[in-house]
């Protein structure tokens, strides 16, 4: 037994007032009353392929008597007894004999009087259901009820049943009992009797709609109007609880989120926002989130502004990243430098191991501007006075940089412009937004000794270092209990993808660094993990009395921070404490005497008493600290190319900068205006002279811009702000819907194909205002279910292999693939009106993750599932494709590839590739057991697409790869243009009137002047399942949409294209090629068979066939080409393009504007010539006036 409500597998079942209601995500929905009442509704999807009692669903009312062996059957018995099914806990069914007896057949007039109470469905209060039921089965059904029972029970039973009839049909016969006392149901304290109660009645979570497969309403008893289901108990919306995390609070409850107060006020959370401290963090050496929560990653080996704070008490951080590994193979982060007011001599550097180096004027860095301190065994921590504070792992992989909100929209560099819009976090100091991580963190480089390639791809360490899988597999811990807890507040995803990419870069150290980046993360939501008890490489062992906290402090017990006069603060991070009087040396990992300590410099670590040779003289190690003496030399000549002068570092020039060649000038760094900090602090070489370079700044001036949301495969979104997320779920889910009273949403599900699991489509369902408009994939044609049939206020369009819908008074716009890739556009009248999976367009990335009780949520399966309708559920655990199918992900990395390739090179400068490649291995190894072109295509089109709209045109496709092919379209253009000549008249051709359009015979001779003489042989406008032979029509080459006709006289003309079957078949033919004479065809009247066409030297006509010889040949032609005519299918025809526009002029817009909103797009697109216009019903090209 089943307590409900109960999911099972893709059904959802729940009891609402009498009935046991199931509902399912593949469009079939039953509700039993608990008695004989049995309901069921399927959607098209279903049509044609039930069986049963229940009909087969085509349409065709008089074959649904189909038994069980599929024959056909008048007898009602034999048909029901064929589909009996014996179970072994049933007594025997007695099949029911084909002669059974009606019920009514004995008394004549009881009978006369059931027949009149029953009549009462053709009285009121049932007449307004008339149009939708008819009554008189259900007169029959009622009759043969009560001649078996004549009671109240009965009676009432058999009108309850017409009455659900018409609530299902969408006609409800409200309040009907009031004429039938007997028939009054009792109803529990608190509940009343209701005739239509929706399906999907709303509650406290959300108001869900009916759509679909659901049954429109069902009766019971029910809360009253005005109150809703909760528990079991109804309640008024106004005490609704509040969700969050899955617990529910009361009316009045309050919580804290990390930028907001939040109070529950009838099931939705009201927040007040307010501005809150951000953070940008660099893991991994090369893993970055900006402020905005931006991630990408970068591999690059230089120096890089990463935060540039503008305005009052503006500072700049640089982060120094140089080789380094084993074979120096990886980029590691050496040291980062916050300098002060564009001021070299007030600077401060945090390098690799931890040590701390200031600038000259160390008094002001130290005495109140800037705190150091060692909080940790493990990180360094700088913080400021005016609202800045770094912390830094010693190892260097992992580096947080916090500033308050009075930075909000004062920052720049690699972590971001702080304003809640990742989308401009690529912002280069020329004032350009940057479309990869690679032109991003290029535009913030600041030393000009080092150059880095733009377009290098993100290699999977996972591919090419084997030998650390093992390490790789440990990161699994991020999706399984220990972090469990973390999980409904920070989605383990992407924390899983760095673990492993990290974990097989570099092995056990950096596998533990990633899991105590996300374990770092979740504790900033108060959630406390212990990974390291789990995972013994991160195993934490502290000596020499020194005791590991997952969250201590130490301030000056270091080696590394002997240098530097500590004001120890709160703050903590994990790691081990030294005792007093011994100091923590990281190279013996043991706390020594002062004496003992070790020294940094220049990411070097050196012996106590250690002298280091450098070009300006030389260092020594000392109590921990390093004492530098500087030493003269002779200068060496050196010669510069042309225009470069070279500088010496022993011997500075006035007016030239004192770093040398480290922080030469160019258009790029004058740009940033930074004052370089030089990593080392010279270095001599040839430089360009001052006064070379000149700034270099874009003014840009902002419009309000349209937005675009983005979705493709079974869970990829991209909200209208720039939000990149995976959600997945068979749910029927708001891509969006109006925040306001406009009444606009769009409804996506996804629908498997292949007989298996695999999603290959989405159904759509759009509601704009009072019009309602259902997509399907195999119909590939838009169902209006509701709204203005006469007048619809939307344009149906077809772009390259788009269905696109626009909405012009609303501007909305949405273009589906038939497949699984849609882009729904919206113009700024929208900003801020929206919600749903799309987001809320409110130009804030950091928000859109807002859940449909108005919480915002950094899980994107909890804030997906919140915008699901009804009871459906989501699956509790993604799956990783790759992982799960591990024989395809061979074949995806070779698929995908080409993302990487010459062929996309063009764009990968413009959109950043590393999230396509991710989703295409995702998707390809997902469809595992067919269609595996389907979703590889669809995935490498979405980055394709991307590119398109940037102005970056790929040509991808290929024979081998996705090919795409428009000759579909062509076909109907048929093939020629031919002339007809008479077999019989050698010197006579089919000819046309050009004013009559009459037929004639034609002289060859005179085939000029105002005639038609030439024909295309296109596929038959009748379309003939039944017959084999070749069907074809005979259009005008040069009257394109006029074909050859024949009339109820049997008289043959050149009549313009109708959409009529009369017209198809009158125009069609059978081409019956070598018939009577080997290389000549006959043409056979479809319409009228034995009927063919013969031309005679002074008439063409329709004659009867008679096996004659006379006959034979003047119905044969021969098809002869002109060789002088340019062929039809030249002059207009469909071709591939990979990106254009698909704008066309057309019958219904002749100057070709209404199509202007249409965005560039992929597939097949008509060109016609200059003076002709594209028909869009029969799709070839035609003079305006036809």
């Amino acid at each position: 037994r089943l307590i409900l409500p109960q999911t099972v597998g893709n059904a959802f079942l729940e009891r609402l007032a009498d009935y046991i209601l199931v509902k399912t995500t593949f469009g079939f929905s039953l509700a039993w009353d608990g008695n004989s009442g049995i309901y069921i509704k399927l959607t098209e999807d279903h049509k044609g392929k039930p069986c049963g009692l229940c009909g087969n669903f085509n349409g065709n009312k008089y074959d649904d008597l189909i038994l069980q062996n599929s024959e056909y059957t008048e007898d009602i018995a034999e048909f029901a007894n064929s589909w009996a099914v014996q179970t072994s806990d049933d007594v025997a069914c007695v099949p029911t004999a084909s002669d059974f007896s009606s019920p009514c057949s004995a008394d004549a007039e009881s009978t006369e009087d059931i027949f009149f109470k029953c009549q009462i469905f053709l009285q009121f209060p049932f007449l307004s259901c008339h149009e939708s039921i008819d009554p008189y089965s259900y007169i029959s059904s009622c009759m043969n009820d009560l001649c078996r029972v004549d009671d109240d029970e009965t009676y009432c039973r058999a009108v309850t049943e017409y009455a659900r009839a018409c609530s299902h049909a969408g006609s409800p016969v409200r309040d009907w009992r009031d004429d039938f006392p007997a028939c009054t149901e009792k109803c529990e304290d608190s509940f009343v009797h209701r005739d239509c109660i929706s399906c999907c009645p709303p509650t406290c979570t959300f108001e869900k709609d009916c759509l679909g497969s659901n049954l429109h309403c069902l009766d019971g008893c029910y809360c009253p109007d005005g109150l809703i289901m909760e528990n079991g108990t109804c309640i008024s919306v106004s005490n609704c609880p509040c969700i969050y995390h899955g617990t529910a609070f009361p009316v009045g409850s309050k919580i804290e989120q990390e930028c907001s107060n939040c109070i529950c006020i009838g099931g939705i959370w009201n927040c007040t926002d307010h501005d809150c401290a951000a953070e940008c963090s660099i893991t991994g050496s090369s893993h970055f989130t900006t402020f905005d929560g931006r991630h990408f990653t970068f591999l690059g080996i230089c120096q890089y502004i990463l935060v540039k704070g503008t305005g009052k008490n503006k500072f700049t951080i640089t982060l120094q990243k140089a080789p380094c590994g084993q074979n120096f193979d990886h980029a590691c982060i050496e040291s980062i430098t916050l300098v002060l007011e564009d001021d070299v001599s007030k600077q401060v550097t945090l390098t690799r191991y931890g040590q701390v180096q200031t600038g000259p004027n160390q008094v002001f860095n130290l005495h109140g501007a800037i705190e150091i301190q060692n909080v940790s065994s493990f990180f360094v921590q700088l913080k400021t006075s005016f609202g800045l504070k770094i912390l830094f792992a010693k190892d260097g992989e992992r580096i947080y940089v916090q500033v308050d909100v009075g930075w909000k929209k004062r920052t720049l560099g690699l972590c971001g412009t702080y304003n809640g819009n990742l989308r401009d976090d690529f912002l280069s100091p020329a004032g350009m937004i940057e479309g990869t991580p690679q032109l991003h963190a290029n535009a913030w480089k600041v030393s000009s000794a080092c150059s880095v390639p733009i377009n290098i791809p993100v290699v999977d360490p996972c591919n090419i270092n084997q030998q650390n899988a093992g390490y790789a597999s440990h990161c699994e811990i991020i999706n399984q209990e220990v972090f469990a807890p973390c999980h409904d507040y920070i989605s383990p995803g992407l924390y899983y993808q760095l673990c492993r990419f990290d974990a097989c870069k570099c092995g056990s150290s950096c596998l533990c660094n990633a899991l105590a980046h996300y374990a770092y993360v979740c504790g900033k939501h108060g959630i406390i993990v212990d990974f390291r008890s789990h995972i013994s490489y991160c195993a934490v062992m502290c000596h020499s009395g020194m005791l590991y906290h997952q969250c201590s402090s130490f301030c000056k017990h270091s080696c590394a921070s002997l240098s530097m006069a500590n004001i120890c603060g709160d703050d903590c991070a994990e790691g081990c404490n030294c005792p007093e009087g011994k100091y923590f040396e990281e190279s013996v990992n043991f706390c020594v005497s002062i004496s003992a300590c070790h020294c940094h410099y220049k990411g070097k670590a050196l012996q106590p008493g250690e002298i280091l040779p450098t070009p300006t003289g030389s260092c020594q190690c000392l109590n921990g600290t390093v004492k530098c003496i500087e030493a003269t030399t002779e200068n060496t000549v050196h010669i510069c190319p042309e225009g470069k002068i070279y500088y010496d570092c022993r011997s500075p020039v006035p007016g030239l900068p004192a770093a040398g060649v480290n922080c030469g000038l160019s258009c790029a760094n004058l740009a940033m205006n930074f004052s370089c900090v030089p990593s080392p602090p010279c270095a001599s070489g040839c430089i360009c002279p001052p006064g070379v370079c000149r700034r270099g700044i874009f003014n840009c001036t902002s419009y309000p811009c349209p937005a675009v949301c983005t979705i493709y495969g079974d869970r990829h979104y991209y909200t209208f702000d720039g939000l990149e997320y995976d959600y997945v779920s068979d749910c029927q889910a708001y891509l969006l819907k109006s925040t306001d009273n406009s009444n606009i949403s769009i409804i996506a599900q996804n629908k498997k194909c292949f007989d298996n699991d695999i999603v290959c489509s989405k159904n759509v369902f759009i509601t704009v205002g009072d019009t309602e408009i259902y997509f399907s994939e195999p119909s590939e044609k838009q169902k209006t279910l509701r709204g203005q049939e006469n007048k619809p206020n939307y344009q149906l369009w077809k772009a390259g292999y788009y269905s696109v819908i626009h909405f012009p008074e609303q501007d909305i716009t949405i273009l589906w693939d038939k497949k699984t890739m849609m882009h729904v556009k919206v113009g700024p009248r929208w900003k801020g009106k929206l919600a749903g999976l799309c987001g809320n367009f409110d130009k804030y990335t950091s928000n859109d993750l807002t859940t449909s009780n108005n919480m915002e949520v950094r899980n994107a399966q909890v804030f997906g599932d919140s915008w699901v309708l009804g009871q459906c559920k989501s699956p509790n655990e993604t799956l990783r494709p790759c992982e799960v199918h591990q024989s395809k992900f061979p074949y995806a990395k070779k698929e995908c590839s080409i993302l990487y390739s010459d062929v996309f090179a063009p764009c990968r400068n413009v959109i950043d590739v590393t999230s396509f490649v991710k989703n295409c291995h995702t998707d390809t190894c997902n469809c595992n057991l067919g269609g595996d072109c389907e979703c590889l295509c669809t995935s490498i089109a979405a980055y394709a697409h991307k590119c398109c709209q940037q102005g970056a045109a790929i040509h991808w496709r290929s024979p081998s790869l996705c090919a795409y092919d428009c000759e579909y379209y062509n076909q109907g253009l048929g093939e020629g243009p031919y002339i007809l000549a008479s077999y019989g008249e050698n010197d006579t051709i089919v000819g046309a009137n050009v004013s009559s359009r009459r037929i004639f015979p034609l002289p060859r001779t005179g085939a000029y002047g105002n005639v038609f003489f030439s024909f295309m042989i296109t596929p038959g406008l009748f379309k003939d399942k039944d017959l084999s032979l070749s069907l074809v029509s005979l259009e005008s080459a040069e009257r394109p949409n006029y074909f050859l006709y024949v009339h109820d006289n049997e008289t043959v003309g050149l009549e313009q294209w109708q959409a009529s079957a009369s017209f198809w078949r009158r125009a069609t033919f059978f081409h019956h090629q070598g018939l009577w004479s080997p290389g000549f065809s006959a043409f056979e009247l479809h319409s009228k068979k034995g009927f063919f066409i013969i031309l005679t030297s002074s008439v063409v006509k329709v004659a009867k066939y008679d096996d004659s010889e006379e006959f034979k040949r003047l119905s044969s032609f021969s098809i002869e080409e002109l060789s002088a005519s340019v062929p039809y299918r030249r002059m207009c025809e469909w071709r591939y393009e990979s990106c254009a526009n698909p704008c066309v002029k057309t019958c219904s817009d002749p100057e070709g504007r209404a199509c202007k909103f249409l965005p560039p797009v992929e597939g097949c697109l008509p060109y016609c010539p200059k003076n002709m216009i594209l028909d869009e019903v029969t799709l070839k090209c035609v003079y305006p006036e036809d």
